[in-house]
């Protein structure tokens, strides 16, 4: 009996096996018996190529039965808008899946996600996380930390859910808690959604629902919004806040990255005025300028009072 022979064919039948799912290149392969059933091992390096997909490793194992693959050592997914590293993947043939484990690392143009173990779905260009996701929009200094993530490459969308939280970088660190966040980065906007609290330096925004336009580095809060700090509080029905651009000649000196804060529709503040007096004034806009992290000044306007305005300074501290 030709032993080598029938060597050859079995490795021959392993490749035609999984040729219909994948392009396989390799410069060794070798038949293994194992509890698991026979396995294929790349023992110098493999190349798979699956439409747009490439996986590169050193090493690699075809189990036959369950036709999946363990890729390991220097491992690489290479696609069209992002690449992957992480130290072991296994690849479901059939299902077009990959299961990532060991410093997970995804990287485009504009993203950045580390994880420990990450689910890559070739089919919907989908990437997913259960646990400690760190996700960071990289041109404007976006981060968010959460225990779930998800971000669909095709439509340019990630869903950060339990509890997450956004890092905003600028001159000083903003930082938003919701309890779900959705980043679309094709339209350069993020969304807080329920129980969301903006807080920076000195000044806390709270309210259900938040949008921040990236670009624009301005945001909207609704549901219920207020702004406040030691001192002054205002609420409406929408309120609208900017940060200041660390390259710009306003922020040189301030200490914080929020510049300015306006409430539309139906505003109420009460604040503290020079003289330690507590006063509420009510208006349908507000707007509050921000000082090196303190209340600088607020402006009142009211249709209703004939568009009559105010200006108010809080009581500094001696």
């Amino acid at each position: 009996m030709n032993f080598k022979l029938i060597a050859f064919c079995c490795m021959l039948y392993t490749i035609c096996y999984f040729l219909y799912a994948a392009d396989i290149s390799a410069p060794k392969m070798e038949i293994l018996d194992t509890p698991e059933g026979r396995v294929t091992s790349f023992p110098q390096g493999i190349i798979i190529t699956d439409k747009d997909a490439t996986i590169t490793g050193k090493n690699a194992l075809f189990y036959e039965r369950d036709n999946r693959a363990k890729i390991f050592d220097s491992l690489l997914i290479t696609t069209p808008q992002f690449r992957i590293t992480a130290d072991t993947a296994f690849y479901q043939f059939d299902e077009k899946k990959t299961t990532l484990r060991g410093h997970v690392k995804v990287e485009s143009e504009t993203l950045l996600i580390n994880t420990p173990v990450l689910i890559f779905e070739q089919g919907r260009n989908l990437v997913t996380a259960h646990d400690n996701v760190n996700l960071k929009e990289k041109q404007q200094n976006l981060t968010i930390i959460s225990r779930f993530g998800q971000y669909n490459f095709t439509d340019a969308i990630g869903v950060a859910d339990s509890s997450p939280t956004l890092y905003i970088e600028r001159s000083e660190t903003t930082t938003v808690n919701s309890n779900k966040m959705i980043l679309d980065n094709r339209n350069a906007l993020f969304t807080a959604i329920d129980s969301v609290s903006v807080i920076t330096a000195k000044s806390t925004l709270k309210c259900d629902t938040l949008i921040f336009f990236i670009k624009e580095d301005s945001g909207l809060a609704f549901g219920h919004p207020k702004v406040f700090d030691s001192k002054n509080q205002i609420n409406g029905n929408t309120i609208k806040f900017f940060f200041a651009h660390a390259d710009t000649q306003e922020n040189i000196h301030d200490k914080t990255s929020l510049r300015k804060v306006k409430v539309l529709q139906a505003g109420n503040a009460t604040y503290v005025t020079d003289d330690g007096g507590i006063l509420e004034v009510f208006g349908d806009f507000f707007s509050i300028n921000y000082k090196d992290g303190d209340v600088d000044y607020i402006t009142v306007s009211s249709d209703t009072l004939k568009n009559v305005t105010g200006k108010f300074t809080p009581k500094k501290e001696l």
